[in-house]
């Protein structure tokens, strides 16, 4: 099977309201699932199975825990080009993101 060369990005940033007390000290994609898997590792899966090995995980609400499973969790070889990369939001980019959700619509 050939390596696909396409970079995966997760948005893994959700706060998680609907899974409160669960996600009281973590985010949403760290919820504990079935033991030691974290809600994030069904879709890290799918991907690293359907040949995606450049996997980068945006973060946001909570996130240090996340950052901990995915870099103790999911280890690839760099040196071949495999990698699941967790990637902090800068508090720029988490105002950017938040204001832009609150913008209206502009369409037709």
């Amino acid at each position: 099977m050939a390596l696909k060369k396409v970079l995966s990005i997760v948005l893994a940033g959700g706060e998680g309201n609907r899974l409160m007390p669960l996600t009281a000290d973590r985010a949403k994609p760290a919820v504990p699932f079935a033991g030691g898997y974290r809600l994030i590792d069904f879709a890290l899966s799918n991907l690293v199975n359907s040949g995606y090995l450049q996997i980068v995980v945006l973060t946001q609400y909570k996130s240090h825990s996340l950052d901990r499973h995915i870099s103790e969790t999911w280890r690839m070889s760099t040196q071949l080009g495999r990698y699941v990369a967790s990637v902090p939001a800068s508090s720029a980019w988490a105002r950017a993101g938040s204001s832009a959700a609150r913008m209206p619509s502009t369409s037709p």
